[in-house]
């Protein structure tokens, strides 16, 4: 009998114990609901000080409800039942105790909680977001390029089976929980206005995420054509060329697009000039240039598609005419020409080596060293800098004292030789051109960079320095000598080299992320054959026996043309042309696949600028002609259907700076109203077209509610 209410007791203590901790777990949780709140507001704005909202509908968009505080409840003595006075147990009971029923409501809500927090959508930046965001100091941001904002759009709908892959910038965790995607668009107001008034701005100083990004409004682009058209990937080129015969045809189907570039000085062709242009008697006739290249039979792909992309560029730190910034940084550069003509398939590549020494003004250009495809040396020059030279860095700049004794080059010359002497078309090569081009204070639109097209690490900020991928993919050796240093000859020959095999092969030959590990086989192959030309004294690039062409008669041959040439000063970029290319496909006809909705919504004026890249669509992409922009946003927040994509375009193009960003606030805080699931928001203040500057864009995840506790029991 004592056994048997041992028993009971201990069944009867385990049973109040776990009413205990499910009341400690009732106070907990109502505690941890208000302290979200609170880190909530402490936490928007990326950190700063949270400004009063201007109304309590708006401040519940970014905040979680604010639970009440339970009472403490107070514990008293069990009765009815007599301690074991072996165990010395003294039971409690709390009055409150929760019954049967209500343990197992509160196991359900329990699971519920738990479900709705883990399967909650959330945003993260990577390295490449957080360069972007505001609170870094202006001289520290890296803007993030408008093909970044683009592909979001994308890539919050699909992740990683984007066009490109999962974004550079920000992770959408969980994206498959997202019921709703919407973007708002605002040309007429950009981040200088945001800056200059955000204390007044009561919705949009509220978003957590705040990030720079390149408009093409900067750059005398048009925003709408950018925004619609998405760059081809290579793959997708070939599956479309595949499909439908050729690219030509392809874009006669009215499947893809030509693509522009604003960017550069670039005159367009006519379609019948690209056509009279295959004509091999007719290129060679209009050639500029002594030293085009023949058809080369063993080039397996179009050149045209090694070339980086502006945005690449922007990424690899290339000089490029902006405003901002980025601008800034480069306002004492010009153009390699004074205009360009658009790239071909046949269109000259020319590698470029510089080699610098260290001055009192850092690092300057003491020597330059040009090659064509075949390998003749069309410019070579030393170059006297005007800082003083504190080290020749002669293990890597092959530089001496003596060398430089008699020097009367400088850099304002080399700057008029490459302008009198460059192609219009020509595609420069280089490894890391991006730094030869910053040692010439210049800057050119078509480069193929061998430190971005071979990739050996598998990370995409990791470089492969020349000599291994010389080695590697060439089995041949440079830079063997550090006592006599480096030979921009032989640095630029190596470059040309490494880009004629790859166009032997492939678009992903030597490129670990697009083509995957290079195989065991080929590798042994490359190292035997080094050793065996090794053993016959022949691994060496020979750079003696290569011609020099006279490039004092290329200078007399440009100057023929009667271009203007400028040996200073920044170019005048008032008369730039559209360069076009075959090569986009629309957003909208992305953001239907997989059986989802898209819904665009705009004025009927600027909607009609969108007709031309919506024309094919199915009819889960629909369009939406508003007579004001308030009701486009009303429309767009109403209306975007579940698991699906929204897109509001909006100008306000007629207000000032300080009433059109007034006006964008406004516009947001409607966007904002009556929010409802897990909703992603994202608003994109473009700038404006007639005072180009940077753009801002901003991010809130809406995100379903988690049931508090304390409200039910």
């Amino acid at each position: 009998m004592l056994e048997h209410n041992k028993r009971n007791l201990k069944k009867l203590r385990r049973k109040e114990n776990k009413k205990k901790k499910l009341k400690a777990f009732l106070e907990i949780s109502s505690l941890n609901d208000q302290d979200r709140k609170k880190s909530s507001v402490n936490s928007a704005n990326g950190g700063l000080p949270l400004k009063e909202p201007s109304s309590k509908k708006f401040q519940k968009n970014f905040e979680e409800p604010n639970p009440k505080r339970m009472k403490r409840d107070y514990l008293f003595p069990l009765n009815g039942i007599a301690a074991d006075d072996n165990n010395d147990v003294h039971t409690r009971q709390d009055r409150s105790l929760l019954s049967e029923e209500q343990i197992s409501e509160l196991n359900k809500l329990l699971k519920m909680r738990k479900k709705i927090r883990h399967e909650r959508p959330f945003l993260e930046l990577n390295e490449v977001g957080e360069a972007a965001t505001l609170s870094l100091p202006e001289s520290q941001r890296v803007p993030l390029p408008f093909d970044d904002f683009q592909h979001f759009i994308i890539t919050s709908l699909f992740a990683h089976m984007g066009t490109k892959g999962p974004s550079r910038w920000i992770n959408c965790k969980k994206y498959q929980k997202l019921e709703r995607r919407i973007f708002l668009i605002i040309e007429g107001a950009g981040l200088k206005d945001y800056l200059e008034n955000v204390a007044d701005l009561k919705t949009l100083s509220q978003f957590e995420k705040q990030l720079e990004v390149l408009s093409p409004l900067q750059y005398g682009g048009d925003l709408i054509s950018e925004l619609a058209l998405v760059s081809l990937t290579n793959s997708q080129r070939q599956k479309l060329a595949s499909e439908y015969g050729s690219l030509k045809e392809a874009y006669s189907s009215g499947d893809i697009f030509k693509t522009f570039r604003t960017i550069f000085p670039i005159t367009d062709r006519s379609d019948k000039v690209a056509e009279d242009n295959q004509n091999k008697d007719i290129r060679l006739a209009n050639s500029e240039s002594p030293m085009l290249e023949k058809v080369r039979p063993k080039d397996k792909f179009s050149r045209k598609s090694l070339l980086l992309s502006p945005w690449e560029m922007i990424e690899e730190n290339y000089p490029m005419p902006l405003n901002g910034e980025l601008g800034k940084r480069y306002s004492d550069f010009i153009f390699t020409r004074h205009d360009y003509n658009e790239v071909t398939e046949n269109s000259p590549m020319w590698a470029i080596d510089c080699e610098m020494c260290l001055t009192a003004a850092g690092q300057e250009l003491t020597r330059i060293c040009i090659v064509d495809e075949d390998l003749n040396i069309v410019y070579e020059t030393l170059v006297k800098p005007y800082n003083p030279i504190k080290n020749y860095v002669t293990k890597f700049s092959g530089i001496t004292p003596s060398m430089m004794k008699n020097v009367k080059t400088r850099l304002e010359d080399v700057q008029a030789d490459i302008r009198a002497i460059f192609p219009p078309d020509v595609i420069l090569i280089g490894q890391s051109l991006n730094s030869d081009l910053m040692a010439m204070k210049m800057m050119h639109p078509f480069v193929i960079d061998t430190s971005v097209i071979f990739n050996m690490s598998g990370i995409r900020q990791k470089k492969t320095k020349l000599r291994i991928l010389v080695e590697e993919f060439l089995s041949l050796k440079i830079q063997t000598d550090d006592a006599v240093g480096h030979s921009p000859v032989e640095d630029a020959i190596a470059a040309m080299k490494l880009v004629q095999a790859k166009l032997e092969h492939s678009p992903n030959w030597g490129n670990v992320i697009l083509g995957g590990q290079r195989s065991k086989e080929e590798s042994n192959a490359a190292r035997i054959l080094l050793e065996t030309r090794e053993a016959a004294g022949m691994a060496r690039i020979s750079v003696a026996d290569h011609t020099r062409i006279v490039w004092p008669q290329l200078k007399k041959d440009r100057d023929c043309q009667n271009h203007e040439i400028h040996s200073s000063g920044k170019d005048v970029r008032s008369d730039t042309q559209h360069l076009e290319n075959i090569g986009a496909t629309s957003l909208f006809s992305h953001l239907v696949r997989y059986d989802k909705n898209a819904l665009l919504v705009a004025k009927k004026n600027e909607l009609d600028k969108f007709a031309p890249f919506t024309g094919n669509i199915n009819n889960r992409f629909r369009m939406e002609a508003v007579d004001t922009n308030r009701a486009a946003i009303k429309h767009v927040r109403e209306f975007t259907e579940t698991d699906g994509t929204g897109i509001a375009y909006v100008s306000l193009s007629s207000h000032s700076p300080e009433k059109a960003i007034a006006k964008a606030d406004k516009l947001v805080s409607k966007l904002l109203k009556c929010t409802k699931g897990n909703t992603l928001y994202t608003v994109l203040l473009a700038g404006h077209a007639a005072k180009p500057s940077d753009g801002i864009i901003f991010l809130h995840l809406s995100r379903e509610r988690i049931p508090m506790i304390s409200n039910i029991f």
